[in-house]
């Protein structure tokens, strides 16, 4: 009335080990891959224009407008100290600082600890 689960990893057992037998013997030598993969090539080598001998033109690379992703990159000159030379007219970028982030963070850590001990004072 119930099945066997011992026969049926045997099975499935006997399929995996006739299936990897199956692989070995089916791997190509160097030779046979050789000249498989020059029929790949020829096959589909490099593309050719439809009526001439000269190559079709690579796809334009890729481009995003929205973010400036593709676009020319301009190198800026980098002084003897290693920081970028930046020309007069263009501002000195501000460093945007965490400070209020780390004195939120200290206070909710101390406001935690607050109630620990009053709880645990309260427990006592």
């Amino acid at each position: 009335m119930f099945d066997d689960p011992k026969k049926e990893l045997q099975a499935l057992e006997d399929q995996l080990l006739a299936a990897e037998a199956q692989q070995e013997t089916s791997e190509l030598d160097d030779a046979e891959f050789e000249k498989l993969y020059d029929e790949i090539l020829e096959e589909f080598g490099p593309r050719k224009a439809s009526g001439g001998d000269a190559p079709v033109q690579p796809e334009p690379p890729i481009r995003n407008f929205a973010n400036g992703y593709g676009g020319v990159v301009h190198s800026r000159p980098i002084g003897t100290d290693g920081d970028e030379i930046l020309p007069d007219d263009e501002p000195v970028p501000t460093e945007k600082g965490g400070r209020g982030l780390v004195v939120l963070a200290v206070l909710e850590c101390a406001a935690i600890a607050g109630v620990v001990v009053y709880w645990a004072l309260n427990f006592l």
